[in-house]
């Protein structure tokens, strides 16, 4: 049972034969603060009666899980959250969310996040968490990555801002990496499809279906590059199955670069057959299917990149749009078509397989 209804004075959001998903009631507070204490960490119930609070305030979303009976983890929603590195931005918070020792797992962890996200969604597209960085918080750090959150790319906060380079910290609760997901999109762990690109590979045949982001910055067209490529190439990458191509380019937007654009409008849809000549697709017969998207400036080059990709480290390139025809870089029609107007969607086709 996935859908939420009243049953006395709690709201059920999921019920199967073991596992309970509820509002808070006042008791919740003093039995997860006694069974938290009770496994070694220092607690008090001021925190979780100020979580009950908010929520009869109508300022938060707060729900308990039950297993088998049992009281045995919690979490919060705060629609259009004023704290943390999103604050003020409209999106929902993920606060204090945790599953007691004995009951870990069980799924308890999985199903209050399927339901956290989906109560996140009724108030904004994005959702956002921070992470604590000591041992204590390691099970949570590689939930939200399989989940697909990305870090803020403005490093490491401490209390309430973000902490000052070369400085030390304590290594404590209030050490925090802050993460968010677009909603809307399919990254359950227990879905291995829904991570995967919309391509294949059969024989000497490569097709992918991918989202590109033109980015233009002061009379400059940002590309990316890696060691193991001699080329440069547009930002973006596959559609993922479950998304649409503005989902998959903001995704891919702030992937590579750690800056979140927003888009202006589709540009181009780019169809593109080629034979690889070098790098990891050399000798396939490709055929691409792109669409362009056109990225509204944000007014600086600045970036806060750490991307990968294939385990190779990736670097930004602001390349000055008049010498592009100075480097190798793809898609070859950018060179042509940034030095025009253009008001609509272009359909442009680019064959360079050998004859």
């Amino acid at each position: 049972m996935d859908k939420s209804k009243y049953e006395g004075e709690k709201m059920i959001y999921w019920k199967d034969e073991n596992l309970l998903i509820r509002t808070i009631l006042p008791a919740d507070a003093r039995i997860i603060c006694d069974e938290e204490t009770a496994q070694g960490w220092e607690q008090t119930i001021d925190k979780y009666l100020a979580r009950i609070r908010d929520f009869n305030s109508g300022k938060c979303v707060s729900l308990v899980a039950e297993y088998k009976g049992a009281v045995a983890g919690y979490i919060n929603v705060y629609p259009n959250s004023a704290w943390g590195s999103f604050g003020g931005m409209g999106y929902s918070e993920i606060v204090d969310f945790g599953v007691l020792e004995k009951y870990r797992c069980n799924g308890i962890g999985t199903k209050l996040m399927d339901v956290a996200e989906k109560i996140a969604a009724e108030y904004s597209d994005t959702v956002y968490l921070g992470v604590g960085l000591h041992g204590g918080y390691g099970s949570a750090q590689r939930m939200y990555i399989k989940r697909g959150y990305m870090p803020d790319g403005r490093g490491v906060w401490y209390g309430d801002g973000v902490a000052a380079s070369y400085q030390e910290y304590r290594n404590d609760d209030d050490l925090n990496l802050y993460l968010s997901k677009k909603l809307g999109q399919q990254t359950s762990p227990h879905k291995e499809n829904d991570m995967r690109d919309c391509g294949f590979t059969e024989g000497n045949n490569w097709f992918r279906y991918r989202a590109g982001a033109i980015i233009i910055e002061d009379g400059c067209v940002l590309f990316a590059g890696n060691e193991r490529e001699d080329y440069l190439y547009s930002i973006g990458g596959g559609v993922r199955m479950g998304e649409t191509a503005e989902e998959a380019v903001l995704r891919e937007v702030f992937e590579e670069t750690g800056v979140r654009y927003e888009i202006e409008r589709l540009a181009v849809i780019h169809e593109n057959f080629f034979r690889a000549g070098s790098g990891t697709l050399k000798g396939l017969n490709c055929h691409e299917i792109s669409f362009f998207f056109l990225m509204k400036p944000r007014g600086t080059q600045e970036l806060c990149s750490s991307s990968y990709t294939n385990g190779v480290k990736e670097e930004m390139h602001w390349i000055p749009i008049k010498e592009l025809d100075r480097y190798r870089a793809f898609p070859c029609f950018l060179k042509e078509y940034l030095s025009g107007e253009h008001s609509g969607i272009e359909h442009i086709v680019t064959d360079q397989r050998e004859s």
